[in-house]
């Protein structure tokens, strides 16, 4: 399914703060809190960790002034998935950011923030690529890979040969569609009747 916009209240977004300064996490709930987000403060990297490992932590955000960020993030990327993938956001607690240049920094890398579905486990696509390259560069990506494949299908109306199969299967792996991928390839690698399948794959995505 391609990018679309969901809202539930249901699902929870967490996240993590490890500082030790009372004023980031006052801060933090203060943004956060009435947009339904939920809160974990330590103090230790030992702590944050643990809390990684059981929860759905939707990013940390540490204080850069107290913390060792090589060892954090040794620590984190050496969790199993999916938390070894959860973003590391550094922020000087001494100068606390204005309200709206903190909700652009986790924004960048969670999503908007009032989305809290899109960032409810098991996580699809869409959200697994705004962790690794964060919302801006995602949600581009995801338009260009849109377009591509309306261009595709269009194409293989008119001139199915030029239809730019490795291409397609190249962003497709790139973004995460294994699917699409692997329909893509056997068009690349030139299969009998490979087109059709691509192509209504990629109708289907494109209607999702």
């Amino acid at each position: 399914m391609l990018w679309t916009a969901a809202t539930m209240p249901d699902p929870k977004s967490v996240l993590l703060i490890l500082s030790r300064n009372t004023m980031l996490k006052a801060q933090a709930k203060q943004l956060l809190a009435p947009l339904g987000w939920h809160l974990h403060v330590v103090s230790q990297v030992p702590s944050a960790l643990d809390l990684l490992a059981k929860d759905n932590i939707a990013a940390v955000l540490v204080d850069n002034a107290d913390y060792d960020l090589a060892a954090l993030t040794a620590g984190v990327r050496a969790l199993p998935a999916p938390a070894n993938g959860t973003p590391i956001l550094t922020i000087d607690a001494a100068a606390p950011l204005d309200d709206a240049a903190f909700a652009e920094l986790i924004e960048g890398w969670v999503g908007p923030l009032g989305d809290h579905a899109l960032r409810a486990a098991p996580f699809d696509t869409r959200y697994r690529l705004v962790r690794l390259v964060g919302w801006d560069n995602a949600s581009a990506m995801v338009e260009r890979f849109r377009g591509a494949l309306a261009e595709a299908i269009a194409t293989a109306q008119r001139d199915p040969a030029t239809v730019p199969a490795h291409r397609l299967a190249g962003l497709a792996g790139m973004i995460g569609y294994g699917e699409l991928h692997r329909l893509w390839s056997r068009v690349d690698a030139g299969e009998p009747d490979a087109l059709a399948a691509a192509v209504e794959a990629s109708r289907q995505a494109l209607a999702d």
